[in-house]
């Protein structure tokens, strides 16, 4: 039986966390599957239920935390995010690799719950470029302005994680990923 994993990265808003975990499983779809978390905040065009958050209302995020259901959760941006034990071990029961993201905060409660089969990568991406995928996905100015703030304090959170990645061409960063995951299996 294949090791359990679970791999996950964070990094600066738009570095591009949602299309290297993408690309990785449409190039490897037999090994990996993204574990869904839920989100309060509105769906982008490009974005449908499930892919990449499940969307519920505040209310619904609330009780699906206070029963357990959601075991880690963050407030960020003016909204609500969090993992879900049950859809982590249905990955895991399929015999894949869970992927996904969570901010630094779920860093801990993850690893309390999954222990050593957790490893963290940190996504980053030069500011410049940081700054043109917030335009082109067309956020806001007030969102681009909030997370190029948060850019410094992310990048000092980088020695924190297992490895790092600098996502400037995508399929190479995809590439990379694939890579270091292989070496834990």
């Amino acid at each position: 039986m294949k090791k359990k994993l679970i791999v996950v990265i964070e990094g600066p808003g738009g570095v591009g966390k949602d299309s290297i975990l993408n690309g990785l499983i449409a190039k490897h779809s037999n090994l990996y599957e993204r574990f869904i978390t839920a989100t309060t905040r509105p769906m982008r065009e490009s974005e449908s239920e499930g892919n990449p958050y499940n969307f519920v209302t505040q209310d619904e995020f609330k009780q699906r935390l206070a029963s357990g259901d959601i075991f880690e959760s963050t407030h960020r941006h003016n909204t609500y995010r969090g993992m879900s034990k049950r859809l982590i071990d249905n990955v895991l029961d399929a015999g894949k690799v869970a992927v996904g993201s969570c901010d630094i905060n779920g860093m801990k409660p993850i690893r309390n719950v999954f222990g050593n089969a957790v490893k963290f990568i940190f996504i980053k991406a030069p500011r410049e470029h940081l700054k043109a995928r917030l335009i082109n996905r067309g956020d806001n100015t007030q969102d681009i302005e909030s997370r190029m703030k948060e850019f410094d304090a992310y990048m000092a959170t980088e020695h924190l994680y297992d490895h790092s990645i600098e996502n400037k061409i995508l399929d190479k960063a995809v590439d990379e990923l694939h890579n270091i995951i292989v070496k834990y299996l």
